[in-house]
């Protein structure tokens, strides 16, 4: 939270020396966007059931998101700064990670086609955002991967001092990439994910 606060500072001292025009300098801060409600997870335990155990056919593979490992393709460092890097992904996909004022994004990249996920729309409701430095690939063993889970950790308009919130999203990849649920923090959330992935049924993209 403490880029998110020391960004904002700079961006409210930059906008302070400069005139705006009279409607500008009446208008009203608007407030800060909520949270859209998630998608529910799939195979979740009837209440006092224990969960459903993941499925032991299916695997994961991991990718890494950073400096380091993704190659800079464009940036703009003006104000809150905008960036775009190509990250190494699984099974013939490739990952497009980017940030735009405090905002980051993914897109899924295989051959000539790239989907973005929409985050900010399906995931954060517009609230700054980071998205996990692990990307975990799920597939049957030998086989290009059908699913990918990622980590996004969405800032708390609530409560902007305390600790992100902290989601993971399921991809479908194929035919086209999108997400097609969202998990909420909570108890074996990872695994609640990968039963989600590993659900032949979950399939549609989440509406929006």
């Amino acid at each position: 939270m403490a880029r998110y606060l020391a960004a904002g500072l700079a961006l409210t001292l930059a906008a302070c020396s400069v005139e705006r025009p009279e409607a500008d300098n009446q208008a009203k801060a608007e407030p800060a966007p909520a949270l859209a409600p998630a998608g529910a997870a799939a195979n979740e335990a009837e209440p006092g059931q224990p969960a459903p155990p993941v499925r032991s056919d299916r695997s994961s593979r991991f990718t890494t998101l950073s400096d380091a490992t993704c190659k800079l393709v464009e940036e703009n460092r003006e104000e809150a700064g905008y960036w775009r890097r190509d990250c190494a992904g699984a099974g013939g996909f490739r990952l497009q990670w980017s940030e735009s004022d405090l905002r980051q994004e993914l897109a899924i990249v295989s051959g000539s086609r790239t989907d973005r996920l929409s985050l900010s729309r399906l995931v954060t409701n517009g609230a700054f955002d980071t998205i996990g430095k692990t990307v975990e690939w799920r597939g049957d063993p030998g086989q290009s991967p059908d699913r990918l889970v990622a980590r996004v950790n969405v800032a708390d308009a609530a409560n902007p001092q305390g600790p992100d919130i902290s989601k993971l999203i399921v991809v479908r990849l194929a035919p086209s990439a999108c997400i097609v649920a969202i998990v909420d923090p909570g108890p074996d959330q990872s695994s609640a994910a990968r039963r989600v992935a590993d659900d032949d049924d979950r399939s549609s993209c989440l509406p929006g």
